[in-house]
């Protein structure tokens, strides 16, 4: 049986509004980064991210078929990302 995720396009990852005491920084940061996908992916949308920092994979020039990055209520991030390559969508 094939991995599904190898064929996925698209990556949604969303954490609860709730922001309180419950929430850890690392953790979150720890789940992102094990979740680093295939570098075919194209789409990647990250919501209420409770971390200071963005995993180094998100960013990294070997996603070259990313096209979308959505990031929303990423409030305490500091941290810049990387380079995103112009993609002209072919």
């Amino acid at each position: 049986m094939h991995d599904l995720a190898q064929f996925a396009s698209e990556l949604t990852l969303e954490w609860s509004h709730n922001f309180d005491d419950s929430r850890s920084e690392r953790d979150e940061l720890q789940v992102l980064d094990s979740l680093r996908p295939h570098q075919s992916l194209e789409k990647l949308s990250v919501t209420t991210d409770g971390g200071t920092v963005f995993p180094p994979w998100i960013g990294d020039p070997s996603f070259t078929k990313m096209v979308e990055l959505k990031l929303y209520d990423c409030l305490k991030v500091t941290s810049s990302m990387g380079y995103f390559p112009y993609s002209d969508g072919t």
